[in-house]
């Protein structure tokens, strides 16, 4: 049976995905200066699914065989990345899909972890496969592994280790606070795809960024979660809001597909077509107003969209096969 609760976080986390990637593609093109609540939104958004892809990769270890979870990957998200990159008759298909990529491949360096120390006392075991992962990173980092990887497989190898996701008080208190007094101190300048993976080479400081970045992300993921957690009990767990968000969580693997297409592609191109014609930039003025108010409406909007497109597309007979499948 489905957890709800983990449901409604993950819909309210897919609108936070659509709407940072909305505000990209409504500025594409021009010169503006960062919307806060657009880099609030990306301190915690990819940390957050990362951390419950590893969590619940771990309880599917728990329940089936290695080599079982191996092949539910490969149907779950390689097939659909490949699927959609043919339909769009793309070749970069290492870039497009980015973030579930990096599930792919933390999942199955993880699987590999479990399998090479499963044999092992308990104890050893954890701490192999920790020596393991740190070496993984190490090697990202080394041998110039794309950015996205660096970053986002530490936030999976956490998740995978977590018992549960409930927070007592006192951790989750102490985790607000962190939260909160990092994001004081945080500027979208340090965003890790700006700055860049090898930044350290040009200024050792950078280590302090990335430092800096997990803490923030981790303790965003604690602090949002109890928002998350806040939001859905105030709203009743039968409204028809909740209801809604839990539906978007069920399905966020064939959301982040669409919300590609739909507004990282086709929307993006379409902005920058805009303002080349309009041929001026806005003021700040406008730019709150877009960034706000009319960019969060309008994430929620084609969330509802393309979560009704995603049940049509599901309810043919092969459709139900495009956004991936269970084999075992």
């Amino acid at each position: 049976m489905r957890d709800q609760r983990i449901d409604f976080m993950k819909g309210m986390l897919m609108w936070c995905v659509v709407y940072g990637h909305t505000i990209n593609a409504f500025f594409s093109g021009i010169a503006h200066t960062p919307i806060w609540l657009h880099t609030f939104v990306r301190t915690f958004d990819m940390p957050f699914f990362m951390m419950l892809s590893g969590f619940f990769l771990r309880k599917s270890l728990a329940k089936r065989r290695a080599i079982d979870v191996f092949v539910n990957r490969l149907s779950m998200i390689l097939v659909p990345i490949v699927v959609w990159t043919l339909l769009l008759a793309r070749v970069d298909i290492f870039n497009r899909y980015y973030f579930l990529w990096a599930v792919l491949c933390s999942g199955f360096t993880c699987i590999a972890g479990h399998a090479l120390t499963s044999y092992l006392p308990s104890r050893i075991m954890r701490v192999l496969e920790c020596l393991l992962y740190i070496g993984v990173v190490v090697f990202f980092h080394a041998f110039r592994v794309p950015w996205n990887m660096f970053y986002l497989f530490p936030f999976f190898v956490v998740g995978y280790y977590l018992r549960d996701v409930n927070y007592g008080k006192k951790l989750a208190s102490i985790m607000a606070v962190v939260f909160i007094a990092g994001l004081c101190f945080w500027n979208a300048d340090y965003t890790p795809w700006k700055i860049g993976a090898l930044a350290w080479r040009d200024n050792a400081a950078a280590f302090l960024v990335y430092g800096f970045r997990f803490v923030l992300g981790i303790s965003g993921v604690c602090a949002m979660g109890i928002v998350f957690d806040s939001i859905r009990r105030l709203c009743g767990e039968e409204s028809f809001f909740v209801r809604v968000v839990v539906g978007w969580g069920r399905e966020t693997l064939a959301l982040y597909i669409l919300q590609t297409l739909c507004v990282e592609i086709a929307l993006r191109l379409l902005c920058e077509q805009f303002w080349r014609h309009c041929a001026i930039s806005p003021s700040g003025a406008i730019m709150n107003l877009i960034g706000y108010l009319i960019v969060p409406a309008l994430s929620f909007f084609l969330v509802v969209l393309l979560s009704m497109v995603v049940k049509r597309v599901k309810s043919t007979r092969l459709g139900k096969y495009a956004f991936g499948f269970k084999v075992m």
